[in-house]
């Protein structure tokens, strides 16, 4: 997995950047084949400039909206993980409009994934966060939550 400040983001057809990179959709597919697998449902993706990544049907009901993020650290690196403001809104508020879950999910690089419902996120452990150096815009920096990992639930088995 490429480091976030050694990333190449590709154009749209506009000659916008995606800010996505193909590890990027490659890690997403993979999370969803192992969601889906896990959760016994199906697992989509919403467009590309949606600020949230998935959601998740079953009976042809939504019954999830997912953000996914994947790290390139192991999961002891750091006690917190960043969710970006926007796309903690953005998962209150399609909780909130559907009556559904939404939850943050975060792979690391041991393959380890752990996630936590939004609705046990404190927002109020929030500051400033983004990437030191210039990588995708002169505004990579934005309010972020910091996520304690110990409140995260493993997906994967936690190691001993």
């Amino acid at each position: 997995m490429t480091a976030y400040k050694d990333r190449r983001s590709g154009t749209n057809s506009d000659g916008t950047a995606t800010f996505a990179t193909a590890g990027d959709e490659h890690n997403q597919a993979r999370f969803q084949r192992l969601l889906s697998l896990a959760q016994k449902c199906k697992v989509h993706s919403f467009p590309k400039l949606s600020p949230i990544d998935l959601y998740a049907v079953k009976h042809e009901r939504v019954v999830a909206f997912i953000e996914f993020k994947a790290r390139t650290c192991t999961v002891k690196k750091h006690s917190t993980i960043w969710l970006n403001f926007r796309k903690y809104t953005a998962l209150y508020w399609a909780k909130m409009a559907f009556g559904v879950p939404a939850y943050f999910y975060v792979s690391f690089s041991g393959g380890e994934i752990l996630f936590i419902e939004i609705d046990n996120v404190d927002s109020k452990k929030h500051r400033m966060g983004g990437c030191a150096e210039y990588v995708k815009s002169q505004f990579d920096k934005e309010p972020v939550i910091e996520v304690p990992i110990a409140d995260m639930k493993w997906m994967t088995k936690k190691p001993a």
